[in-house]
């Protein structure tokens, strides 16, 4: 439970972070793309640590549904799918 309730609150932070980079500090510093790949980087980390924990469940006897495990490694896939995009 304390992994769930410290990733609800990236969950919820870097959105807002993410809007308010965009629409204030664009004309500060132009057009950055890191707080993008920030975003990227830590839902890559978020799914990929999710399947494996389940994984690790599943091993252990825990009912985990296949399609659940299957939906966070393609989240995760597209993850580095976002982050490998060409700019453009």
């Amino acid at each position: 439970n304390k992994y769930k309730s410290r990733t609800n609150v990236m969950f919820c932070l870097l959105p807002l972070f993410n809007a308010f980079v965009f629409y204030k500090l664009q004309y500060i510093w132009g057009y950055t793309n890191w707080c993008h790949v920030l975003t990227q980087v830590w839902l890559l980390y978020y799914y990929v640590s999710l399947a494996l924990r389940e994984n690790i469940l599943k091993v252990n006897g825990s009912n985990i549904r296949p399609w659940w495990i299957t939906h966070h490694y393609l989240s995760a896939f597209m993850s580095v799918v976002l982050l490998t995009w060409p700019e453009g």
